[in-house]
């Protein structure tokens, strides 16, 4: 593996939803406010989508979202959320994004995110240095967030082991485990990418939703590395980076 980083990002634009950056050479990245509640984060380090249509993602306006084709829909298709817009301001190298009930700060240099309620209390935060990565070698993608000693974690869909998955590391990889280990098993026959993140120290709770079908690694703190200090991670084996931040 030939592991890069996203950026640095040499353009940062606005849009109606939010911002994109771009690198001719290192990808884009594109964040969106979908509704008041909802964003979504992508990095896709070719610069354009691996695979354009989703399965996993109806929108919420009604009429699209009672009926997802079998083919899937096109993923960058927005016409099916509300989209309420949001207000940009640029300070250095730091673009603040603010929608109604939550805002983000996001470093143009590496796309590194900050999450903050409407009262500015920073509850989600990517890693620095190390947000966005992917393999030049192959076709893995990465996030990587700071890890709270006050989080909990819940979800993955079924998983063995206890309710909160704090300190464990979970393969989705779909397997007929027959006679697993209620304890131990992994992998299991069904899993969704998708986990609740429960901060005890400001009573507050998101979720995490990332629109990629493909063998996946969730490390919820089992790995330690002295220099980036406390983190979790997200590791696709393709695809692109697309998630959707649940708030509010």
């Amino acid at each position: 593996m030939i592991w890069k980083s996203a950026g640095p990002f040499t353009s940062a634009k606005h849009t109606h939803d939010g911002a994109v950056l771009d690198n001719d050479q290192h990808g884009t990245m594109e964040i969106s406010l979908l509704e008041s509640w909802l964003w979504r984060v992508t990095f896709r380090p070719d610069g354009e989508t691996r695979l354009d249509r989703t399965w996993m993602t109806g929108g919420t306006v009604r009429a699209a979202a009672e009926s997802l084709p079998r083919e899937g829909r096109n993923r960058d298709d927005l016409s099916c959320y509300s989209r309420p817009g949001v207000t940009v301001g640029t300070e250095n190298d730091v673009m603040t994004i603010t929608g109604q009930t939550s805002a983000l700060r996001v470093n143009v240099s590496d796309g590194a995110i900050q999450w903050m309620t409407e009262d500015d209390t920073l509850f989600a935060e990517d890693l620095p240095g190390r947000a966005y990565g992917y393999n030049r070698a192959g076709r893995d993608v990465f996030h990587y967030m700071r890890r709270d000693d006050s989080e909990c974690y819940y979800g993955f869909g079924e998983r063995a082991g206890p309710l909160n998955k704090k300190g464990l590391r979970m393969r989705m990889h779909n397997l007929d485990a027959l006679g697993y280990s209620a304890m131990h098993g992994d992998p299991l026959y069904k899993h969704w990418p998708i986990y609740i993140t429960y901060n005890r120290q400001f009573n507050i709770a998101y979720g995490l939703v990332y629109d990629n079908l493909s063998d996946t690694v969730f490390d919820m703190g089992k790995e330690v590395d002295a220099y980036h200090g406390d983190y979790r991670y997200y590791h696709a084996a393709d695809g692109d980076i697309d998630y959707y931040m649940v708030f509010g």
